[in-house]
């Protein structure tokens, strides 16, 4: 009986540090452009650097009331860089892009980026 749960005991480690390790290989984000909640003029284009190259799948940009706001161009990968084009001019306001990306291991991520344009 000591055995069996001294077993069990290491086979729950081993899946605890395999799961636990293979969280942290799906790419992260680094960095965005424009800045998360910094206030700046209207971005031409929206570009997030994650960990590891990233194929995109969708994005979206809503207003501060949650309307789809239709101003993004087609989504583009280089590498580890998303850019999606903004094709118009954004009003001042608070914005949220969401994004849903595979990694390179072909894991999903989404997340949002929050940002405010503001007045001219």
């Amino acid at each position: 009986m000591l055995h069996q749960r001294k077993r069990l005991s290491a086979l729950a480690g081993f899946m605890a540090l395999t799961a636990s390790s293979s969280a942290f290989a799906h790419a992260k984000l680094l960095s965005s452009s424009p800045a998360k909640d910094v206030a700046a003029a209207a971005p031409t284009e929206i570009v997030l650097t994650f960990s590891e190259a990233i194929t995109p799948a969708v994005v979206t940009l809503s207003d501060q009331d949650g309307h789809e706001v239709k101003s993004l161009g087609a989504a583009r990968a280089d590498g580890s860089t998303l850019h999606v084009p903004v094709t118009a001019r954004l009003a001042a306001g608070r914005y949220i892009f969401t994004y849903r990306v595979a990694g390179a291991d072909t894991h999903a991520v989404n997340g949002t980026l929050s940002f405010v344009v503001a007045n001219p």
